[in-house]
């Protein structure tokens, strides 16, 4: 019998050529390694995968010509993306940018060694005219682009803009009266003024009025209900109207998936009972009796608060309104952003979220009813004063 050290060490081993056991042979083997381990170990390879996509950091090892960390890896694409490499002197560096390229390709935020010596305004261009987007955003990214971003950094590449150029453009346009995107409700339409508008738009487009002001609907998505999508106290949304331009630059409107969501998924929302009367009013149609488009919507909403001299608002604070009045009536913040559509619940938080109801008040009730009787008598005291 031997003991493991001499087991380990090949004292009281077999003799050569004497069998040994499977067992015998794998412990060996992690005892005494092979040299090809400690070549690996000299050379070693960290390989991460995120999918199909990997990197290798190799150590060239000491005293080898140039830098002695590489890092070889893959630009998005697969196994047929362009590989690439890039050395550095230390193994820490090697390592975080490594990590960096994977978390970029993984958040599609990756911009190659290349890519990133293309000025903004060329970048920015070809990714509005690479991507399908409605008319409507099309014109307000371009817009925003245009007059806001590019006279600024337009002639940076995209490698030089960095967090600080975004900062300063910030503060630029809040020193030129730019406010923070969030709702102050007393810049929203009274409920006379609303009333008001639905009346003074037209019973054609009336319904549309009331959708986004009791449903928080987008204008769009007011013109993409149906009279199916009414269900027992609640508004299925399916599709919403965009604007395209054709080939001959003309605009045309077309059915789409809601926003955030892909073609088939829906977003239900809480409505009043009431709606219902508005199922044979839907779908909400043109003059021809085609498809209205948002922008039809907007051009009669404007003329209708011209001729009531009430203040220059827009349709979409209709939606901005729905969102108050549910807040400031103690409907939970969470809910809200999921009947709004929105992809995160930040978006709900920074825009609302000084509305909802302190809950400070409600705690301490709560906390206060929950150990009444079980306090030292000090407390207890206090509590029944």
């Amino acid at each position: 019998m031997h003991t493991p050290a001499q087991f380990l060490t090949g004292e009281g081993c077999p003799a050569h050529g004497e069998p040994i056991s499977r067992w015998q042979r794998d412990v060996r083997a992690q005892a005494h390694p092979p040299a090809s381990h400690h070549l690996m170990q000299r050379l070693p390879a960290l390989r991460r995968p995120v999918g199909q996509r990997h990197h290798t950091v190799l150590d060239k090892g000491a005293g080898s010509p140039g830098k002695r960390w590489v890092v070889r890896y893959r630009e998005p694409g697969g196994r047929s993306a362009r590989q690439r490499k890039k050395a550095f002197d230390r193994k820490k560096d090697a390592v975080d940018f490594a990590t960096k390229v994977e978390n970029d390709k993984r958040e599609n935020t990756y911009i190659g060694p290349n890519a990133g010596k293309v000025s903004l305004r060329r970048y920015t261009e070809d990714c509005l005219n690479g991507v399908l987007l409605s008319g409507g955003t099309w014109e307000s990214y371009e817009r925003i682009l245009r007059l806001h971003v590019l006279p600024h950094l337009g002639r940076k590449t995209i490698a030089q803009v960095t967090a600080a150029d975004v900062e300063e453009l910030y503060a630029r346009w809040a020193k030129g009266g730019a406010k923070p995107n969030t709702i102050d409700e007393r810049s929203l339409p009274s409920l006379e003024e609303i009333k008001a508008i639905a009346h003074a738009i037209g019973p054609r487009l009336e319904p549309a009025v009331w959708l986004m002001a009791c449903g928080g609907l987008r204008i769009g998505e007011s013109l993409g209900v149906f009279p199916e999508d009414f269900q027992d106290g609640l508004l299925r949304l399916r599709r919403q109207v965009v604007r395209y331009l054709d080939e001959d630059g003309l605009c045309v409107a077309r059915y789409a998936p809601l926003k955030h969501r892909k073609e088939g998924e829906w977003r239900d929302v809480p409505v009043p009972e009431f709606f219902t009367a508005f199922a044979d009013r839907v779908p909400i149609l043109n003059q021809q009796g085609g498809m209205t488009y948002p922008g039809l919507v907007h051009a009669s909403w404007d003329r209708a608060i011209k001729r009531l001299g009430i203040p220059d608002y827009t349709p979409h604070v209709l939606r901005h309104k729905w969102a108050t009045v549910t807040l400031t009536n103690g409907v939970s913040i969470h809910q809200v952003s999921r009947w709004l559509g929105h992809r995160s619940i930040k978006i709900t938080v920074d825009r609302y979220g000084h509305l909802t109801q302190d809950g400070r008040e409600r705690c301490r009730q709560v906390v206060a009813a929950t150990f009444e009787g079980y306090l030292p008598e000090e407390l207890s005291v206090g509590l029944a004063a």
